[in-house]
């Protein structure tokens, strides 16, 4: 296919009633080989995962997309002239629309997804699996945090909601560390986390769910709970605000509001589920009260 769109014979060019040349891919399917023995020896793969390694990349743009930019092009190009030499990595910020329905071959590492040779079936969150050796290395060992619990530090929106991204990248590897029986790994990365995304900095909010679920699997009652504490009492800020700007502002925050009843909902089954009944009743009652006081059906 590059070498299609590259060639200069003007017969590349041409298109069913279209009067003029123009460059053009003949095909949305699109696949590319793999060098098992090379991904294998060079560490694209990584331990464990070798049954799972796919005899070729095989994927279809989207069936919406009717053009593509340079910088996809350019991604094509890298991909099929690389030939699994060095890795290629996608930043966890990036947009889905740049994925180029690559997203079933990506695998975490960290901040980052590399193009791997395996497809994951991911979670609810991504599509992208995970390699927690190299993730946790890197989010654990690695990465130099500092900064960000340093009151004179300004944090604006951009940064405090990368911080969210963070968080949730710390979680989602705490999660299939447990999935994996990784325990005492599971539970250092959860850890960290805290120590280095504190309340006090960026106040606990959604993305804080999943490390207190990950608590309360690990047996760690004590730390979910603090944590379940610390997300109701924001959500109880924010809620009794949007409270306090009366009907005109109700639909305007809608999606705000949602949130913060998703948030308090979770709280409440994980809470019936992990036998922590005292909050689970104080969940219930609120969910009750702010739905009454902003007309958000239950």
């Amino acid at each position: 296919m590059i070498d299609f769109v590259a060639s200069d014979d003007p017969r590349t060019k041409q298109l069913p009633d279209v009067s003029q040349n123009i460059d053009f891919i003949p095909t949305r399917r699109l696949y590319l080989p793999v060098d098992t023995a090379k991904v294998l020896s060079n560490g694209t793969i990584a331990r464990g995962k070798e049954d799972e390694v796919v005899g070729q990349v095989a994927w279809e743009l989207e069936p919406e997309r009717s053009y593509i930019t340079k910088n996809h092009l350019m991604i094509l190009d890298l991909l099929a002239t690389n030939n699994w030499e060095r890795p290629v990595y996608y930043a966890i910020t990036v947009s889905e629309d740049n994925y180029l329905n690559l997203g079933n071959y990506f695998q975490m590492e960290g901040l980052a997804y590399r193009i791997v040779p395996i497809v994951s079936e991911g979670d609810m969150f991504s599509r992208s699996g995970i390699n927690t050796d190299a993730m946790y290395d890197n989010m654990v060992n690695k990465f130099r945090w500092g900064g960000v619990q340093d009151p004179d530090v300004y944090l604006d929106e951009n940064i405090t909601r990368m911080l969210g991204n963070f968080r949730h990248s710390f979680s989602r590897l705490a999660m299939q560390l447990i999935a994996e029986n990784k325990r005492d790994s599971a539970r250092k990365t959860l850890d960290k986390c805290l120590e280095v995304i504190p309340d006090e900095a960026v106040p606990y909010n959604i993305y804080n769910l999943l490390m207190m679920q990950g608590y309360y699997q690990l047996g760690d009652t004590v730390k979910a709970n603090s944590i379940a504490d610390r997300i109701k009492t924001n959500v109880y800020q924010d809620m009794d605000y949007f409270l306090s700007l009366g009907k005109k502002y109700n639909n305007a925050l809608m999606y705000e509001k949602r949130v913060a009843f998703y948030s308090l909902d979770e709280i409440r089954r994980m809470a019936t589920e992990f036998k922590q009944p005292a909050l689970a009743i104080e969940m219930e009652q609120k969910l009750q009260e702010y739905a009454a006081s902003l007309s958000i059906p239950m």
